[in-house]
């Protein structure tokens, strides 16, 4: 199952799942359908059973303030449709800061799904700028590498750098440490 909207971006991914999984079966759903839950239940009808869902809208074109939204709509349908699948990999391209700070913070999902849905494995697979207008074959390739991974863990490259996204304390900070809140005192 595969979240593309980009019809150019489709035959990519098309040709490189049929080098690699020639057997597979590909489905492809819009973004928009994510947004109306009977629009995703229809679509998921006709499919038996999910191995690995990849959503790679994010790649092409990113919503930031949408993209939370529409994840949790892919799972709550996919949950709804008793459609269980082995492994979701999202992956996104970050083309700026505010892109990467909200594509970096769907790496949540990663810890959650693991609570509320046992046996599923979540990653988040991001990009740093490519100045390309479609996916480049390398990018998938490290996609589908990370969905396969034995190893779980959401990960960011910068060119050939590979970085690990962990969700954990800011160094330094501790909830005691908090200053007080002061209200109408400018000192």
């Amino acid at each position: 199952l595969c979240v593309l909207s980009d019809d150019a971006a489709r035959e990519v991914v098309s040709g490189f799942i049929g080098r690699i999984a020639p057997d597979a079966e590909l489905v492809y759903l819009c973004r928009n359908m994510l947004d109306d839950t009977h629009a995703l239940q229809e679509a998921l009808a006709d499919t038996d059973q999910i191995g690995t869902v990849l959503y790679l809208d994010p790649l092409v074109s990113c919503e930031p303030d949408g993209e939370a939204v529409r994840v949790a709509g892919l799972l709550q349908g996919l949950h709804a449709a008793d459609r269980k699948p082995e492994t979701v990999v999202i992956s996104g391209a970050c083309r700026d800061g505010l892109e990467r700070a909200h594509l970096e913070s769907l790496i949540g999902f990663e810890r959650s799904i693991a609570l509320a849905w046992p046996g599923v494995c979540l990653r988040v697979c991001l990009f740093g700028p490519n100045g390309e207008a479609c996916i480049p074959d390398a990018w998938l390739a490290r996609v589908w590498a990370e969905g396969v991974a034995d190893t779980s863990g959401s990960v960011r490259y910068e060119g050939e750098t590979r970085l690990e996204l962990k969700i954990g304390p800011v160094p330094g900070a501790a909830a005691n440490d908090a200053a007080p809140l002061r209200i109408g005192d400018s000192t």
